[in-house]
């Protein structure tokens, strides 16, 4: 088995309660392309990679004290 770092995965109300982003607007900015996509975990069910969510929240962060936003 290849060692691969551990990898943790929030369904979407952690994602929407981490973000502070609502679902549509969630949905939205991922067909912009401006939020990660999440990875399917079932059938019907699908989930966001943290360390994906973790650079999205450090990208605007960054973006925001710049004044980018």
């Amino acid at each position: 088995m290849p060692n691969h770092p551990s990898m943790s995965i929030s369904r979407r109300p952690q994602v929407q309660a981490r973000t502070g982003i609502p679902k549509a607007t969630m949905y939205a900015m991922m067909a912009m392309g401006a939020f990660p996509k999440p990875i399917k975990i079932g059938v019907r069910a699908v989930a966001w990679l943290d360390s994906d969510i973790d650079k999205w929240i450090e990208a605007r962060a960054v973006a925001s004290k710049k004044g980018d936003l």
